[in-house]
């Protein structure tokens, strides 16, 4: 992995997605041309930067429903969504159901 992938990877770790970050900006923040940074993205996660980014963001969301009472909505924005209705198809598209059933299902079995 190169140095800048590494220093990308650790800084998107946790809790930072909350904005809508773009590859482009992303492939700055590590010094790097798109193209490259693309390239060599894919090469180290197996993945494009885009669809990482989604997995990413989906599973913190999944975290946060489970985890916590916040709103379905607000969840959606800490987590990098602008529109809940996108949220929530890109959700269970992931996941085979809507967040508020998981959120259903997971406290039945808290």
């Amino acid at each position: 992995m190169s140095a800048g992938l590494r220093i990308l990877s650790s800084g998107l770790s946790g809790n930072r997605f909350s904005s809508n970050i773009t590859v482009k900006q992303l492939a700055e923040r590590t010094h790097r041309n798109l193209t490259a940074f693309k390239q060599d993205f894919r090469r180290t996660f197996h993945d494009t930067p885009h669809r990482w980014l989604l997995k990413q963001r989906l599973l913190q969301a999944r975290f946060l429903i489970i985890g916590t009472q916040l709103p379905i909505g607000r969840i959606a924005t800490e987590t990098g969504f602008d529109n809940v209705s996108h949220f929530i198809k890109l959700f269970r598209q992931t996941y085979p159901m809507t967040p508020l059933a998981l959120r259903k299902t997971k406290r039945g079995k808290l």
